[in-house]
């Protein structure tokens, strides 16, 4: 069994988002854009035929969207306090990077989001109640990636989807290896 949280198994999280400690008031509706794509160029070969993908990295997740219902009086009251803390009225500072709680959100790696937009409450005539609608920006600081031309992981086999954990070491000897096979040789090391 597997420790990841399973709708299946429990139910009760899905239905819930903690921002800083705070969950969202009300029935959340949906939530939409809690993915981080990862970002591929094309480029055309040169000299030779084909073309390669060059992996550019992972990008952030930029329109969090958060849809709630917002069913009685205290829900709209917590959907104001939630305003504010996620974007103190009047600051002149950025609004703060808070952590995250919700399976969706988290699955894909998101766990601190910072406030873009908080739509004001919204009569849903045909249901009859208020709708709140809450946009947040992934926050991740930067990192550094070893960007370039996709290629096989070493070390990963189809069946047994493990990497062996010696292989950066294996690599760096064979590196090392052919370093001295060149010098032996005559060679010049790069």
């Amino acid at each position: 069994m597997s420790g990841n949280p399973n709708p299946y198994r429990d139910s009760g999280p899905w239905g819930h988002v903690f921002i800083g400690g705070v969950r969202v008031p009300g029935v959340i509706a949906d939530v939409d854009g809690a993915e981080r794509p990862e970002q591929w160029d094309k480029q055309k070969a040169t000299e030779k035929t084909g073309a390669s993908t060059v992996w550019k990295g992972t990008d952030l997740a930029d329109a969090i969207k958060i849809t709630t219902s917002l069913h009685d009086q205290t829900s709209v009251d917590e959907y104001y306090r939630l305003r504010d803390i996620l974007r103190p009225p009047k600051s002149t500072n950025a609004p703060p990077a808070l952590p995250i709680v919700s399976p969706i959100i988290n699955f894909s790696g998101i766990t601190r989001v910072a406030y873009r937009v908080m739509s004001p409450p919204k009569w849903v005539k045909s249901g009859g109640y208020w709708k709140g609608v809450i946009t947040l920006i992934d926050f991740s600081p930067a990192e550094d990636a070893k960007t370039g031309v996709a290629r096989v992981k070493r070390g990963r086999t189809v069946t047994e989807e493990r990497t062996d954990p010696n292989q950066a070491i294996k690599d760096q000897f064979n590196r090392t290896v052919q370093k001295v096979k060149a010098v032996s040789q005559g060679g010049r090391v790069r």
